[in-house]
């Protein structure tokens, strides 16, 4: 009965779409491009989305674990095929990938964010009509997502009504190892990412290969100590992804504890902070942060998308999905703050750095300083919490305190 239902489903489904061309599916005021797959002479279009270019239809090369849905060759003509995920890590033609969650996550950004996405990614044809008219689908930037069903490793094809699309991406599942990462977006909900098991079934989608000068990932040596620093290209800038861990005359390990500095690097007072960073890098304005967290998801989110894997506390896995996947690698790292509890009584700051300071807050927030200035011997510093989505931005703490450094390249 099962099956019968599923073919029946499916029919409708083939049927809604109409026996036209497959170009009814697609935004036909965006100018598209093309791209040959080699291996068997399919053609594809492609479409570039802010400083991405991705295949604007859903693969179709035949691999060995690929399926079309319901079995049905029909389906792999207008909807691509079904893959595996460990099929899916190398079925992407020669110069395009399988995108990892950080790719997927920019698309999101790129499209509107999470609010508007929904809309403007799916295709305006194929979907489900349902009556909630701020569902509807406008396919502003040619992406023309379809809900093409999936093949459950233990239940089998999987239509769900024509209201959901879901895709591979690179990334493991950090929490368990036979599940990965897959982005989704439905009717009226999402886009985001999940992770499903290994052995499913899912979409593809490939995403061009970036040039050299585009790679994300790189290093920097200190020529000063030889410490050696992974760094990161996120949106239009280049940032250190690790914290600064050059000994300064007032700067301090957590605890004053050297295994701390190896953790995460330093706590530097302000004044320090200003010249602390390694020739051809500086520590970054209010502005640059502000371009940071614009260039991952606003600020709302950019606390958890920033945040490392491991180290924090945690009290729940709501948005794993989101955390770290730009490689920037926030740690926890505390701070050490200069009012003791008789200064902070009586309301005094010490500027010079002439107090009972403590240390604080490690494992639960990270605290940056910025080469902004405040009023009455205050700075800006960046504040990222355990239990917060968002990254706060305010000049709350005079100079004295130490906080970590993040430098980014000038």
């Amino acid at each position: 009965m099962r099956l019968f239902f599923i073919a029946l489903v499916l029919a409708v489904f083939l049927s809604a779409c109409g026996d036209s061309d497959s170009s009814s599916s697609y935004n036909t005021d965006i100018e598209y491009g093309a791209l040959t797959d080699a291996r068997d002479g399919q053609t594809y279009r492609t479409v570039p989305i802010g400083n991405q270019v991705w295949m604007a239809e859903n693969l179709n090369y035949a691999s060995d674990a690929s399926f079309c849905y319901g079995d049905d060759p029909e389906y792999c003509k207008k909807f691509g095929r079904l893959y595996t995920w460990n099929d899916a890590q190398d079925v992407c033609p020669a110069g395009w990938h399988l995108p990892n969650r950080a790719e997927w996550w920019t698309l999101i950004v790129n499209a509107g964010g999470r609010g508007e996405a929904k809309h403007t990614l799916r295709s305006t044809s194929v979907w489900y009509k349902f009556p909630d008219t701020s569902a509807v689908a406008t396919d502003s930037y040619g992406f023309s997502i379809l809900p093409t069903g999936y093949k459950h490793v233990n239940e089998g094809y999987i239509f769900d009504n024509q209201s959901t699309a879901v895709f591979w991406s690179a990334s493991e599942d950090y929490a368990n190892e036979a599940n990965a990462f897959f982005f989704y977006v439905g009717y009226n909900y999402g886009p985001g990412l999940d992770s499903a098991n290994k052995l499913d079934a899912f979409t593809v989608r490939c995403l061009q290969d970036p040039s050299d000068a585009e790679l994300r990932e790189g290093s920097l040596t200190d020529e000063r100590d030889g410490q050696i620093y992974k760094t990161v290209v996120i949106g239009t800038q280049t940032w250190m992804a690790e914290n600064l861990n050059y000994a300064t005359d007032s700067s301090m390990c957590y605890q004053n504890k050297p295994e701390y500095c190896d953790e995460y690097g330093r706590l530097y007072k302000w004044i320090d902070a200003q010249n602390a960073c390694p020739a051809g890098w500086h520590l970054p304005d209010t502005t640059e942060w502000n371009e940071l967290f614009y260039a991952v998801a606003g600020k709302d989110l950019a606390g958890e998308v920033l945040k490392s894997i491991p180290y924090w506390q945690r009290s729940d896995w709501a948005f794993r999905e989101l955390r770290d996947i730009y490689g920037f690698t926030a740690l926890p790292a505390g701070m050490w703050n200069c009012k003791d509890a008789i200064s902070a009584l009586l309301g005094t700051t010490s500027v010079d750095g002439v107090c009972n300071g403590y240390f604080d807050g490690e494992g639960s927030f990270t605290m940056f300083w910025t080469a902004t200035e405040g009023l009455d011997d205050m700075a800006y510093q960046v504040q990222i919490h355990r239990t917060g989505l968002s990254a706060y931005m305010g000049a709350n703490f005079d100079k004295s305190n130490a906080f970590s450094i993040r430098c980014v390249k000038d």
